[in-house]
């Protein structure tokens, strides 16, 4: 069994083992180091996944172009259209299955508490180690460390609906070309 360990957030102490993970979701510009070039995977354009039962998502890429993941999917794009026409509430959400951005076969844990790269052990001070994620079958994107600590938590969604509401123009065109 592992021994606790402690993470304060906001002045309060939780006691708690890499399980605390779990809690988070969302991929953010700070959470996916591409292990080649060692730049964070940034969010670089809308695609369709034809794997998703929710189609649209965000294309991560690193800045070599070796490292992409596919994710942070809408699940009701008609009603986040509505959200942004007309104000009407979005409770749909968007989903948070990682997929290859080159296939779009599933991205997963390929290494776990894999030893921190030389010049991100800042990011240690969260208590949990990254991961290597990525799809083994792609000749390239294997190699992507993942620091589960940095992904937005559930329920904060906002970075990723003000992200998608700049994006407007290519949720219409991708819907468009689908229908």
């Amino acid at each position: 069994m592992r021994t606790p360990r402690q993470l304060r957030i906001d002045g309060i102490v939780y006691h708690c083992t890499h399980r605390v993970a779990a809690q988070y979701k969302y991929l953010t510009d700070r959470a996916a180091l591409c292990l080649y070039c060692k730049t964070w995977l940034q969010p670089a354009q809308l695609t369709w996944n034809p794997r998703h039962m929710y189609h649209i998502g965000t294309q991560y890429r690193c800045r070599c172009g070796k490292s992409r993941i596919w994710c942070n999917s809408i699940r009701a794009p008609q009603e986040l259209l509505a959200h942004w026409d007309s104000g009407t509430p979005y409770h749909a959400g968007f989903c948070n299955d990682m997929f290859c951005g080159f296939t779009y076969a599933w991205a997963l844990p390929l290494q776990n508490r894999m030893p921190v790269p030389v010049g991100f052990e800042a990011i240690e001070r969260n208590l949990i180690d990254p991961t290597r994620y990525g799809n083994a079958k792609h000749p390239t994107n294997h190699n992507i460390a993942l620091w589960q600590s940095q992904l937005d938590p559930d329920g904060g969604e906002a970075p990723i609906q003000q992200w998608y509401s700049t994006q407007r123009p290519a949720v219409h065109a991708l819907l468009a070309s689908k229908h």
